[in-house]
């Protein structure tokens, strides 16, 4: 073994001043990691949860946005397109008693959304009002669901019910929204009466006699001036509402001699607005 000289000493000390700083250095590049690990920590438990609150009212917006074009699509037709129900087709779903009489109406334990839901899915075969009943052969409300004979998966009336359920706060009048002024429909224009005529040839005139129109194979009210009759049916309507009410509601006023359940029929059939305008138009010029 070779003496140990003075400058082997100073290499000794040199290098454990290296490893020495090389162990700081990764000491305090750990704990900075450590820190800013720490802060990432602390930043997300504060923002995570206003994060996750706009996420979830965004999927609450992307399922409401989807069931208004579902109920466009399947439900309009029956509760019209603004929830405010049609005749005798279907109730109002936009009114403040829906939203806060409907579950004690029928007894229903768990949430409004969720009776929608069921309701919607499974159908309803007796309705809670004698103006909705059904009978043994018509339910108030046939299954909506795809696993009952349906046309809509589970999701898609979640969606028509998220849909539905966002009319709560104007029903309830916390809310009030711009009326947008839309063009109507002129019950004097040459065309909707034409169309009217058309429709009412198609839809009505096995019932309703108009001479030279329809032929009738059923009996129901002969519609020849009814535009001039509609008044004294029921004064406080205009022959606009009146023909607008009998075609949604039939039987909201019977014509003497002529009801339905001793006749063994009665009226029944869906339309449009557009459609409904047009029978009006047509009727109106039966004077």
């Amino acid at each position: 073994m070779r003496p140990l000289h003075l400058k082997d000493t100073y290499t000794y000390i040199a290098t454990d001043k290296v490893m020495a700083h090389r162990l700081h250095t990764v000491i305090l590049l750990g704990l900075l990691a450590t820190l800013l690990l720490i802060a990432m920590v602390i930043y997300a438990i504060v923002h995570e949860p206003a994060k996750m609150s706009e996420s979830s009212r965004k999927v609450a917006a992307r399922s409401i946005e989807t069931g208004a074009g579902l109920y466009d699509l399947h439900c309009r037709t029956c509760h019209g397109i603004k929830g405010e129900g049609i005749g005798q087709l279907g109730p109002a779903l936009n009114d403040r008693p829906f939203f806060t009489e409907r579950l004690k109406e029928v007894g229903w334990q768990d949430t409004l959304e969720s009776y929608i839901i069921s309701s919607s899915a499974h159908g309803r075969l007796i309705g809670t009002r004698p103006k909705y009943a059904g009978n043994e052969s018509t339910a108030v409300m046939t299954p909506w669901l795809e696993d009952y004979g349906g046309p809509l998966r589970r999701d898609q009336i979640k969606n028509i019910a998220a849909f539905v359920m966002n009319w709560q706060p104007t029903a309830l009048g916390k809310v009030e929204l711009i009326n947008l002024e839309l063009p109507g429909v002129s019950l004097d224009d040459p065309n909707t009466i034409n169309l009217g005529k058309r429709l009412f040839t198609e839809s009505c005139g096995d019932c309703h006699l108009i001479s030279d129109v329809s032929v009738p194979s059923r009996k129901a009210p002969v519609l020849d001036s009814i535009a001039a009759r509609a008044s004294s049916r029921q004064p406080e309507k205009s022959p606009e509402e009146y023909i607008r009410d009998s075609v949604l509601m039939p039987a909201e006023y019977i014509v003497e001699g002529f009801d339905p359940e001793i006749l063994g029929y009665s009226c029944g059939s869906v339309l449009s607005a557009t459609q409904l305008d047009a029978i009006t138009a047509y009727l109106l010029t039966r004077r």
